[in-house]
């Protein structure tokens, strides 16, 4: 028998809906459920910025935890030698960070810090 083309596209929608609705089904093939589509991964530019900003808030993350590491053992009055040896990093990298805390001293304000770290980083962009 006949059936109009919008009676398939319903059923289709309602099954797709019925898929998504189900708790427990949340990946395909490891892929979360809303990126995958016809077996592709969708590259819309949401998921590319939400990628990016995800990237970033990590490494500003992690350059804040060595600011703040390096601080105290500045207060500990270690030398950057000592501090880059036991934080296992470059001397030079520890020396740039180090050369700004100090105008922080004794409060050594790690948002402060960071911000003067990067601020040829946000100028630049």
């Amino acid at each position: 028998s006949f059936r109009p083309f919008y009676d398939d596209r319903w059923h289709h929608i309602a099954i797709i809906q019925k898929i998504l609705d189900e708790e427990d089904l949340k990946y395909i093939e490891g892929k979360k459920v809303g990126d995958v589509m016809g077996g592709k991964v969708l590259d819309l530019p949401e998921f590319r910025i939400y990628d990016q900003g995800k990237a970033e808030g990590k490494a500003e993350g992690s350059e804040l935890k060595l600011i703040q590491m390096i601080c105290r053992k500045m207060e500990k009055g270690k030398t950057i030698a000592i501090i880059a040896e036991e934080l296992e990093e470059k001397e030079d990298e520890i020396k740039k960070i180090y050369d700004i805390a100090l105008k922080y001293a004794p409060n050594y304000d790690s948002e402060q810090i960071y911000a003067e770290l990067n601020k040829d980083k946000v100028s630049s962009n």
